[in-house]
């Protein structure tokens, strides 16, 4: 129950931080 709320959280922000690290540098260049 919360425990699924929890790895859904957890995936989602891993993703968003991948996200991140492969367009940071694009934005910055």
């Amino acid at each position: 129950m919360s425990g699924i709320n929890f790895l859904m959280m957890t995936i989602m922000i891993l993703i968003l931080l991948f996200v991140l690290m492969s367009i940071g540098p694009l934005v910055t260049f």
